[in-house]
Order: C-alpha cells, then structure tokens, then sequence
C-alpha cells in the first residue's frame, strides 16, 4: 500500500496590543504601544505590517515599527509605536486605539489577524481657583471696582460658561460687569451670578 501525505496551508495571525502607561494626567506624556504578532499557522508570513484600523487620539498617530518583516510558522515578534497625548485627548478622558497585524502567505494572498484595542484613561481634572481683589476701604456711596480672577490648576480643560457667584455685602450693589454676563446687577446685597464665557 501506499500512503500519500499533502501539505495543507493553514496561515495564520494573532495579535496582542498593549499600551503602557495605561492611564496619563497631561498633555506631552508619552504612550509606549506595543503589538506582539503570534504566526499560529504553518507557514511563513512575509511583508509583515501593523494596520491602524481606528485611532481616537488628536494628535499624529503612532508610527509603527517591526524587527522583522518576514514571520516563521510559530514565531512571534513585538512591533512599537509612540504617542504624544494632546489636550484634547486629556479632555475627552481616553484615547482608544485598534488595529490588526498583517502580512502575505505563500500563496499569495493577505494573512490578517482578527482586531485588538488598546485604552489609555485620563485622570486628570480641573483645579480652578478664585482670587477677589479690591480696595481695603471704601467711602459710603461711593463706586469702586473690585476683580475676580479665576485659575485653572489643573491640566483639564475647564471649558466654557464657568458660572461664578458672588454674595454682596448688604446695602451694596453691583452696577456693571466686564468680562462676563451677571445677573442681579443693582439689587443691593444681592447674589451675583455671572456666567464666564
């Protein structure tokens, strides 16, 4: 009898995309990505490349490097890339990121891996602070200006619209504002509230 083996083909890729840090504060940190490319089939995968499939980040996607471009049948090896996270990305509170690995079998044809996400959170929050200035004494029904200067802190975007409030003394009134929208202007020992825009 005879006995006739055939070699059946079966390329394959598995990827595993990690990110660290996995949480950043503010903007200009730098996220290491990394891609460890697994050839689980049993062929030789050439021309290997990492595909940014979706990229929530603000700023310049990452730019992808290999050690190798040719990946033996049950051989792995780990791609890089690096972010710079930006304001925006601090803002939103992630930057989400997915992609496959990828490459040609012998035959011909594209080998991809099925998809896999990387989550970087931002913790970071508004600090904001408020400084009232003014005169130390003041003439009975005379005017005099006085300021409010807020300060974010933190390295999150406050916004827009901060609403700021003021108790005046009683007997004092308020006759204009610069800077933002106030209510209550001219009603003695009133509660101003003001919109900043």
């Amino acid at each position: 009898c005879s006995i006739t083996n055939t070699f059946q083909p079966a390329p394959a890729l598995v990827l595993d995309k990690t990110a660290s840090p996995t949480t950043v504060t503010a903007a200009g940190q730098v996220v290491t990505y990394s891609f460890l490319v697994n050839n689980t089939g049993n062929v030789a995968i050439n021309a290997l490349q990492i595909n940014e499939t979706a990229f929530s980040g603000t700023g310049a996607a990452p730019a992808i490097t290999c050690p190798v471009s040719t990946l033996a049948a049950g051989a792995n090896t780990t791609c890089t890339g690096t972010y710079a996270v930006t304001q925006q990305d601090i803002d939103a509170g992630s930057v989400t990121n997915t992609a496959t690995a990828s490459g040609t079998n012998p035959a011909g044809g594209t080998t991809t891996s099925p998809a896999d996400s990387a989550t970087v959170t931002s913790t970071a929050t508004p600090n904001v602070s408020i400084v009232k200035r003014g005169p130390a004494t003041v003439v009975a029904s005379s005017s005099f200006q006085y300021t409010l200067t807020l300060t974010n802190n933190g390295s999150r975007s406050t916004g827009t619209n901060l609403i700021v409030q003021d108790q005046l003394p009683a007997g004092m009134q308020a006759t204009g504002a610069s800077g933002a929208a106030c209510t209550n202007l001219s009603t003695p020992g009133a509660l101003l509230t003001c919109t900043v825009p």
